[in-house]
């Protein structure tokens, strides 16, 4: 039985295939940490999107991983309302893919040294577009 890790490994030799796979991934990181972050302060979709001055269909659109038309502008504004720092960045995708699929183990250790990152930082949580 073949491995997520070999099967993508195959699939990423096509570029449709990759480029579409790390949209896929972009796309519901953002829907994620929004929908993630709201609930955490216990907000509602509709109280969220009062402080926004927007309305709740707006904010059920920005939680839909498959919604593509995020600003800054917007996410500057979601972070603010939700006390959060914005992080944009740009990093090789192999890289990423790497550190996507790496085993959970793996996976424990970057959450603890994150902890320790966001404690330096004044423990504020994060909403990162990578």
């Amino acid at each position: 039985m073949k491995k997520l890790r070999d099967i993508l490994k195959e699939q990423f030799k096509d570029e449709k295939f990759k480029e579409d796979f790390y949209r896929g991934l972009e796309k519901t990181r953002i829907a994620t940490e929004i929908a993630y972050y709201r609930e955490k302060r216990g907000l509602t979709q509709a109280q969220l999107a009062k402080k926004l001055g927007t309305s709740q269909s707006t904010i059920a659109r920005l939680e839909d991983p498959f919604y593509d038309n995020y600003s800054l502008n917007t996410l500057r504004k979601i972070a603010k309302v939700l006390d959060l720092e914005l992080i944009v960045s740009l990093r090789e995708k192999d890289e990423r893919a790497q550190e996507e699929f790496t085993p959970i183990a793996d996976s424990n250790t970057q959450q603890k040294t994150n902890r320790k990152s966001n404690k330096k930082r004044g423990s504020k949580p994060l909403i990162s577009i990578h």
